[in-house]
């Protein structure tokens, strides 16, 4: 179960209940309460938002549609075709059709190979949480030049059967695990281990072309209507919808020539 104030390694930015704790203090200490109906100046406010950055940042990982990428850890992975990326403090989740799901996290480095970690440490932990089967044999990997080794078993999870997959994969000093789980049966188990082989290291130049995307103020001119504005946003789907909130836009309301507008770049 996610632990809201619990922080791997793989977040090196703050859990949310550690977020939500440091932004009451910061709140609390700041000065003086804002009388109420006293003026929002709304030009100083778009001055200092105007640069920050919107979504992912390079200590959090960046998620762009299948594929996650870490900079500064110096990896990326794809995730299976149907499933949706949900990065948190505690994991990264790909979440797929009928309950499967696609799980990056790490554990401590073992010293010895990594298909004995997974006989003699991965594979009893699960055991003693949830009922399995036999394993198929756990097989020594090379994963784009990585060290890893991988294994299925069966599992049963709230009187379901499903499949397990298990990868551990061993870069610059750390242990990155991947775990797989799908309906018995559905051959998503085989997705995610094709999915598997795509965690890779990063180059100096996919790391240079990794980049947060910001807010930028525009100002809307004649012809601009919310959906030519919205359209041009780095965003993933969505894109009235994300525009909208960001401006305060009610659904149908519509910009205004010289308005100074939000955009996501």
């Amino acid at each position: 179960t996610y632990n809201p104030n619990a922080t791997q390694f793989l977040a090196t930015h703050p859990a949310t209940g550690a977020r939500t704790r440091q932004a009451i203090e910061v709140a609390r200490n700041s000065g003086e309460p804002i009388p109420v109906g006293a003026q929002r100046h709304r030009d100083r406010l778009l001055q200092v938002v105007d640069g920050i950055t919107w979504g992912d940042s390079p200590e959090q990982g960046f998620v762009r549609g299948r594929s996650f990428s870490h900079p500064l850890l110096g990896f990326s992975y794809n995730a299976p075709k149907g499933f949706v990326i949900v990065n948190s403090a505690a994991a990264v989740a790909a979440l797929g059709p009928d309950d499967s799901r696609f799980v990056l996290d790490g554990a401590p480095n073992p010293t010895g190979p990594l298909d004995a970690y997974i006989a003699r440490q991965w594979i009893p932990q699960i055991a003693r949480e949830f009922p399995i089967g036999r394993p198929d044999r756990i097989a020594p990997r090379n994963i784009n030049g990585l060290e890893a080794a991988s294994s299925t078993l069966p599992v049963e999870l709230g009187g379901r059967r499903f499949d397990a997959l298990l990868v551990a994969i061993r870069h610059d000093g750390r242990l990155y695990r991947l775990a797989g789980l799908a309906p018995r049966g559905s051959g998503l188990i085989d997705d995610m281990a094709r999915a598997a082989e795509t965690f890779h290291p990063l180059s100096a130049t996919e790391i240079a072309a990794l980049t947060p995307t910001r807010i930028a103020i525009v100002t809307a001119r004649p012809g601009d209507t919310v959906a030519s504005l919205a359209g041009g946003m780095n965003v993933d789907g969505f894109h009235e919808e994300r525009f909208r909130v960001l401006n305060a836009l009610a659904p149908g309301e519509p910009v205004r020539p010289g308005q100074q507008v939000k955009i996501v770049r």
